[in-house]
This record gives C-alpha cells, structure tokens and sequence, in this order.
C-alpha cells in the first residue's frame, strides 16, 4: 500500500524506484561517514581543568541525532521556503571537536545549534555544505578565535548567534559578514571585539554587541 502510495505521488513507477535508489545511496554514504567519525581516536580539548576529552560516546550520540534528521526526508520533508520553517538539528553541550561530511540532503533544515561542541574548522565546510537552506545558526560558546570561512556559504542565513567566543579580528569578520547580505539578526555579544562596521548589512533589524 505504501509503494502504491508512492508510486502515485511520484507520477509512476520509475521516478518512485530512483527516488529510492537516491535514498540508498544517501544512507550508505552517510552510515559510512559517520562511523568513521565516530571510530577517530580520543582527542583531547582546550585548556580546561579536568581535561575535555572527545570520544565515541559523544559522537555516536550526535550521529544518532544526524541520521534521525535525515531519516526525515523518508517521511515527506520538503526544502525549506521560509524564514523561520524547517526542521531543527540541535547538537549542542556535546564534546564533538570537528565534525564530518554528510553526503546526504538536508535541505529541510532551517536551524542548526552547534552550540558548545569545541568546534573545529577542519571539515566544517563538508559539514555546513550540507545544510543548503539553513536560516539560522548559533555557534555560541565554541572558542572560536574567527567566524568558519565556510559560513559565508550559507546565503540562505538570516539569523546568525556566535555569542561567547574570541572574535577579535574586525576586518576579517566585516568582511565575511559582508557576504550574508541577508542577515536579519546577529549576536556577537561577549566576544573581543573593540569595533565593528556592519553597515553593509542592510536587512539587519536586531544586533547585539555587548
């Protein structure tokens, strides 16, 4: 009944049997990815006492979450057209460290919280390619010293949070903030920054500096 249904939906029986072709091409490279992520050695974090260690535990638990958000595709999710739909991947207050390439479709992901993960600019690119139609991003409490080169990709951003980071460099982060010309909101407040020009933002309706 299901594959009739589907069939229906997708115009016969063809586009139905590559659809789901696309899907298992999609779970294995992603299954294959993410274990991989999870088999990396224990790394050790920052500066903090205890040590912050990155392990398996963690990262299984975020690719659980990972999979379940793509799993969503297999139950109708369509690409996000708003400003504020979508679903929401949140992978907050986990040790993660850099994170991996998903070579899958996530372009029903509106929000993603990557907040406290100790993140790491390797791989954060193939990380963030993923996320084609993501409105809002919140990076807080990263000890990030610059804003990842690779969110400047995200052209769909319209609400971007990094509050609780090392951001000092204000020529660098003007000018990748020049390229989110669709930003409508940004939070970049306890960060080391003596100034900031974000005066080519000209959507920008909320801004926190503080």
């Amino acid at each position: 009944q299901i594959v009739d249904e589907l069939t229906l939906r997708h115009g016969g029986a063809d586009p139905l049997y590559e659809q789901l072709a696309k899907w298992d091409s999609q779970h294995q490279a992603l299954t294959k990815n993410l274990n991989t992520w999870i088999e990396t050695p224990p790394q050790q974090m920052g500066e903090s006492s205890p040590p912050v260690w990155i392990a398996a535990t963690e990262r299984r638990q975020a690719a659980d979450r990972i999979m379940a958000c793509w799993r969503q595709n297999l139950r109708g999710a369509q690409a996000v057209e708003s400003a504020s739909g979508g679903y929401i991947l949140d992978l907050s207050d986990n040790p993660l460290g850099n994170l991996p390439a998903l070579p899958a479709d996530f372009a029903h992901i509106g929000a993603l919280n990557l907040n406290n993960v100790y993140l790491r600019e390797e791989g954060l690119s193939d990380f963030l390619g993923a996320f084609t139609h993501v409105h809002t991003l919140a990076l807080n409490a990263n000890a990030l010293s610059a804003l990842p080169e690779s969110v400047t990709s995200l052209n769909s951003l319209k609400r971007l949070s990094a509050v609780n980071n090392r951001f000092s460099n204000a020529p660098q982060l003007q000018r990748q903030l020049a390229g989110l010309s669709n930003l409508e909101s940004l939070n970049l407040a306890e960060n080391w920054l003596e100034s900031l020009d974000v005066s080519p933002l000209t959507r920008l309706q909320a801004l926190d500096l503080s």
